[in-house]
C-alpha cells in the first residue's frame, strides 16, 4: 500500500517540497511508492495522522490565525479590539491561498494572511500590496518562528519503520536540494495539480523560497514556537527539543 502524504493546501509553495518529492520520484528513489493529497484544514490532517490513516503530514500548526493575532499583540496591536478577524469565504476544497487573493480582489476582506502564491497573485493582479514577510523579519522578531512548513510523523512509526522514515526524510531533503540546484523542475512537479495561472508562477516563488529549504529545525526556532504556542493558550509547558524534533534523522542532511 503507498504511503499516504497528506498536505492542508496543494496549490502553495509552502508544502511544495513534499509535493516534490513524490511527484519527481525521489520516494520511487528511496524505494517507497507515496501519494501526495489534499486534506483541509491542517487540523484535519493531524487528526488522521493520530488515528493512523496518513503516514506522513506536510504541515504546520494549526491555526494560523493565532500566529497572526500574536504578532498583533507583539506589535501592540489589539487583535480582539482593533482588527476584524475572520475566515477566508469558500475556502474548503480549494487553495486557501488563491481563495484569499480572490476575495482581496473582489472586496470580500480588506487584507489576508496567507502564502507567497496568494501575495504574488495580489501584486501581479494589481489589487494587492504586500505589508509583512514575517519569515523574512518584517514585524516582531518571534513572528519568523510561529508557523513553519514541517514533515511530520508520529512517534510510533518513527519507532515501529524507523528506515521508512529515514527513506521519507532523504526524500524530501533530496527534493528541496533538487529545486534549489534547478527551481524550474517545479513546473514538472506541479503539473497534475495546480491550474495553469498558478502553474505559471511556481518556478519563481521556488527560486524565491530556495535559500529557506533547510531541513535543520534549530533549538531557537523551537523554544520560540514553543513560547508562541503557551502565550496563545496551545500549551501548558513547553515540550524538550528531542520530544519535539526526530534528531535521530538529523545526520541525513549534515
Amino acid at each position: 500500500m503507498p504511503l499516504r502524504i497528506a498536505i492542508p493546501d496543494m496549490v502553495s509553495p509552502s508544502y511544495f517540497p513534499a509535493i516534490a518529492a513524490v511527484e519527481l520520484g525521489f520516494f520511487r528513489t528511496e524505494g517507497l511508492d507515496a501519494t501526495i493529497e489534499l486534506l483541509f484544514p491542517v487540523t484535519r490532517t493531524f487528526e488522521e495522522l493520530r488515528e493512523g490513516r496518513l503516514d506522513f503530514v506536510g504541515g504546520a500548526a494549526p491555526g494560523p490565525a493565532d500566529g497572526l493575532k500574536r504578532m498583533l499583540v507583539e506589535s501592540g496591536i489589539d487583535p480582539e479590539r482593533e482588527v476584524n478577524l475572520a475566515p477566508v469565504p469558500a475556502t474548503a476544497g480549494v487553495s486557501f491561498g488563491v481563495a484569499a487573493a480572490k476575495a482581496l480582489e473582489e472586496g470580500a476582506v480588506d487584507g489576508f494572511w496567507a502564502n507567497g502564491m496568494a501575495a504574488e497573485i495580489a501584486l501581479r493582479g494589481g489589487f494587492g500590496t504586500l505589508v509583512i514577510d514575517a519569515r523574512r523579519g518584517d514585524g516582531p522578531k518571534a513572528s519568523r518562528h510561529h508557523t513553519f512548513p514541517a514533515f511530520v510523523t508520529t512517534q510510533r512509526r518513527i519507532d515501529q519503520r524507523p528506515e521508512t522514515v529515514a527513506a521519507a526524510v532523504r526524500a524530501v531533503v533530496a527534493a528541496q536540494a533538487e529545486l534549489k540546484r534547478d527551481p524550474s523542475l517545479a513546473s514538472a512537479a506541479a503539473k497534475r495539480h495546480f491550474p495553469a495561472a498558478e502553474l505559471a508562477l511556481i518556478p519563481e516563488l521556488v527560486a524565491r523560497d530556495a535559500p529557506y529549504y533547510d531541513p535543520r529545525i534549530s533549538r531557537e526556532t523551537i523554544d520560540s514556537l514553543n513560547a508562541f504556542a503557551r502565550a496563545s493558550g496551545l500549551l501548558s509547558a513547553a515540550p524538550d527539543y528531542e520530544g519535539v524534533v526526530a534528531t535521530q534523522f538529523q545526520s541525513l542532511w549534515r
